[in-house]
């Protein structure tokens, strides 16, 4: 438990599936070890990070559906953005209404990422 002084609430674990925190850092830890907000890494390949830890990657829906079904799943799915559900449908029909797919066509529906959870 955090003192009673702490800044931060008590961090809960990120997936609930095992007893070890899987992106949870309470501020008061990260202050303590002197990183500073939003400090970057442009040599860290968080993804590859993610694989060493046991997660099994989906960067598309195609991928998310031949994963089957990992302990610890991590999906990005787009920069930015995601599409809205009448895009993805119009894009998986073939129509020409996408409104955009800002560069990654194969997102998952909402309910496809649920199912995976």
């Amino acid at each position: 438990p955090n003192p009673s002084n702490s800044i931060s609430p008590q961090p809960i674990n990120g997936s609930q599936r095992r007893n070890a925190n899987d992106y949870v850092l309470a501020a008061d830890l990260q202050n303590g070890w002197g990183a500073a907000p939003g400090a970057l890494d442009p040599n860290r390949d968080l993804i590859a990070d993610f694989q060493t830890a046991g997660f099994t990657y989906a960067p598309d829906n195609t991928t998310l559906q031949s994963a089957g079904t990992p302990d610890m799943l991590l999906g990005l799915f787009s920069y930015s953005n995601m599409n809205v559900a009448f895009d993805k449908i119009n894009g998986r029909r073939g129509a020409s209404t996408i409104v955009n797919d800002y560069g990654f066509p194969d997102q998952p529906m909402l309910d496809e990422m649920t199912q995976k959870a």
